[in-house]
């Protein structure tokens, strides 16, 4: 793999790796609030027309 090839590499993964941090913290998140645990905040998704 080439200097270029390598980088690209290295941004994927690090994208995908945020992409899952912030998965499991809000999947946590969801499954604290649904088994009724007290403060746990949900998500707020807005739709926009």
């Amino acid at each position: 793999m080439n200097l270029r090839q390598r980088f690209y590499l290295v941004e994927v993964l690090t994208g995908l790796g945020l992409t899952a941090a912030h998965f499991f913290r809000n999947m946590g998140r969801h499954t604290a609030r649904a088994f009724g645990r007290k403060g746990a905040s949900g998500a707020v998704t807005i739709q926009y027309p």
